[in-house]
């Protein structure tokens, strides 16, 4: 039996996946030492004392701590949610407190971006499109680096991806794989759990909501989802917003100092959105090559282009309709079009001839 289109597909997007893991398991032994593992050190510290301290003294927060009893007084980290530490706390309890079970986390989560990535694209588009999107991503030097470090930065976007692809199901707009239901628990889940680890995740559904506010403008969007969207995402963000209250004793001023400074200290100490740019204009430069900026930005134009730009189809007389060929008359040869109408759009008519007729 020969093998069919779809199984070379699934061979290949199974042999992205091999390559992803074997990138991102590279010296997975190793210390944390390098650009950025302070993150994995710190992070892998706290998760630490979760498991040490126990749940019912660090109370979810990320909580520091180096001595074998617990602190007195918990040292509490709020800058960020506070799941992150919570998922890496979880490969240390099954195999224990080494390097690589704490970088097993982010590498899942990075794992699970490169699958739904190339499910979202091949849904979109077509199934080769959507393995070299998985390609390109997965052997991104940028992806083998962070994709395995211990930080918001894999999980949150693996939760956006899915958020993504639920509301993609949820929506309708899956032409392969349309359930809405599903799709409603898919994009709550990113929802909630991305915001829960990271605020990055707060701008995916603010994007989601966005786009589907202009569908529902445009009228090709249902109205009575737009609750929903925005619902899961902002209650997700007031109760983290809550927790971190909590940690700090109810101190309503540390909110301004968050959102003015970024952060309330710890380690690193308070960033100014100016400082936190110019780092920014950092990663840019020393991560991505000019000519990939280049395409980035070219793509993002035309990306905005075709969403703004009015559908060429939505223009035809035809739009929304289909064409059934109609009886033609007793010992004719000629058949007659008609465009049937639906829900869509309206409908014109139109005649052909041709050597035989219709039954």
């Amino acid at each position: 039996m020969n093998p069919t289109p779809s199984s070379w597909y699934a061979a290949a997007r199974a042999a992205v996946v091999i390559v992803a893991a074997l990138l991102l398991c590279r010296g997975i032994t190793a210390p944390f030492v390098g650009w950025h593992e302070l993150n994995s050190a710190m992070y892998a510290q706290y998760a630490r004392n979760h498991v040490q301290y126990g749940l019912g003294y660090t109370k979810l927060y990320c909580t520091g701590g180096a001595t074998a009893t617990p602190p007195a007084v918990p040292d509490r980290y709020l800058n960020h949610p506070p799941l992150i530490c919570l998922w890496t706390a979880v490969p240390l309890v099954v195999v224990g407190d080494r390097e690589w079970a704490a970088r097993l986390v982010p590498i899942a989560a990075t794992l699970g971006s490169v699958v739904l990535l190339m499910r979202i694209v091949t849904g979109l588009g077509r199934p080769l499109l959507g393995v070299l999107s998985g390609f390109f991503f997965a052997t991104l030097p940028l992806t083998a680096y962070f994709g395995r470090m211990i930080d918001h930065v894999a999980p949150v976007q693996f939760f956006s991806l899915l958020m993504l692809h639920g509301y993609l199901q949820w929506a309708g707009l899956d032409p392969g794989d349309s359930r809405p239901r599903l799709g409603a628990v898919w994009y709550v889940m990113g929802a909630v759990l991305g915001i829960g680890t990271g605020w990055a995740a707060i701008l995916p559904a603010l994007l989601v909501c966005a786009w589907h506010l202009l569908r529902v403008l445009r009228g090709s969007g249902e109205a009575r989802l737009l609750p929903w969207l925005a619902g899961a995402p902002a209650v997700a963000l007031a109760a983290v917003v809550l927790h971190i209250l909590a940690g700090s004793g109810w101190d309503a001023t540390m909110l301004p100092a968050l959102f003015a400074g970024r952060s309330l200290g710890g380690i690193g100490g308070a960033q100014t959105w100016p400082d936190w740019f110019s780092v920014q204009w950092v990663h840019l430069t020393r991560n991505f090559t000019l000519p990939g900026a280049l395409a980035a930005i070219a793509c993002a134009g035309v990306l905005v282009a075709r969403v703004v730009r009015p559908r060429r189809r939505a223009s035809s007389p035809c739009a929304g309709t289909s064409r059934l060929p109609s009886a033609p008359p007793a010992g004719t040869g000629s058949s007659t079009w008609r465009c049937s109408r639906t829900p869509h759009g309206s409908t014109t008519t139109g005649s052909s001839s041709s050597g035989h007729s219709w039954p």
